[in-house]
């Protein structure tokens, strides 16, 4: 079966996560925000975080970033992933998660490393 979701394929481009305007994507955002704040009590405040890409598709970000980050669009290569994260989230909600929000992981981290298939 082939992997599905956020970076399946380093050269599709995911359009419908792109706002289209500089409006489109501070309301978007705010919408986020608002949404989460309600749910956590507060608005989520950004934090840095390192992921690995494969090295084609950091490349397409990044060239997307720089043709869309002027008017009307403003893209910034962080609302990019955060659009995508969100989005692959929502799917693996639905898709594996009734469409639930998934539980607090509390003090578990996610395991360091490359994944062994086997």
């Amino acid at each position: 079966m082939a992997r599905r979701g956020l970076g399946s394929d380093p050269t599709s481009r995911p359009k419908k996560l792109i706002p289209t305007s500089a409006e489109e994507a501070q309301g978007a955002d705010q919408g986020k925000r608002a949404e989460s704040a309600s749910e956590h009590g507060s608005v989520d405040a950004k934090v840095r975080t390192t992921v690995y890409l494969p090295e084609s598709l950091a490349e397409y970000a990044r060239d997307a970033v720089v043709a869309l980050e002027g008017p009307p669009v403003r893209l910034s290569l962080s609302a990019l992933v955060e659009a995508g994260v969100r989005a692959e989230l929502e799917r693996l909600e639905a898709e594996h998660n009734d469409g639930k929000p998934f539980e607090h992981r509390g003090t578990r981290q996610p395991k360091a490393g490359r994944r062994v298939s086997g």
